[in-house]
């Protein structure tokens, strides 16, 4: 654990096995205290984060596939960025990573796009990312919307090394 803070992290994937990965992942990081909640659609983030909100808490980050089972990462950024603080979204998709699709993402809130792995051990380098950029450091005051270096606004794209370029 670091700074003695204690970190939400929502990871969302309608496939149990790849949500289960990713969030064992982070539940084993030495360095960052987390309690990860696995959710599988889009209105499960929205409910979570309406929950949240009445606390006055908010994840420090949301890790989610781009396919959902009632939507796509495009509209749950959308109405994340429209009704809640800047929270840093990372979105895991199958596909190449586009140019297009990732400008779209990053239009629409995503601070960040991994390819998909096809390995559990692959959500390792992608937890490891995750917590570096947004964990590790002093957590926004959400009543301001500010942290020192702003965290939530840092965007970065990573292909699996086998991909080709």
């Amino acid at each position: 654990m670091l700074y003695g803070q204690k970190h939400t992290i929502l990871v969302c994937d309608n496939s149990s096995g790849s949500r289960e990965a990713l969030a064992s992942v982070f539940s084993k990081m030495e360095l960052v205290q987390a309690e990860v909640i696995q959710l599988s659609s889009g209105r499960e983030i929205m409910d979570s984060l309406r929950d949240m909100a009445k606390a006055k808490e908010y994840p420090s980050v949301i890790v989610m596939d781009f396919l959902l089972t009632d939507s796509n990462a495009l509209q749950v950024c959308r109405e994340i960025r429209k009704n809640h603080p800047p929270i840093p979204v990372a979105v895991v998709g199958v596909s190449d990573g586009s140019t297009e699709e990732v400008t779209s993402l990053y239009r629409c809130g995503a601070n960040a796009y991994f390819c998909k792995p096809t390995l559990d051990e692959e959500y390792i380098p992608i937890a490891n990312t995750v917590a570096h950029v947004w964990l590790y450091g002093p957590k926004p005051d959400w009543s301001t919307g500010r942290t020192s270096g702003d965290r939530r606004k840092r965007r970065f794209y990573h292909r699996r090394e086998s991909d080709e370029l």
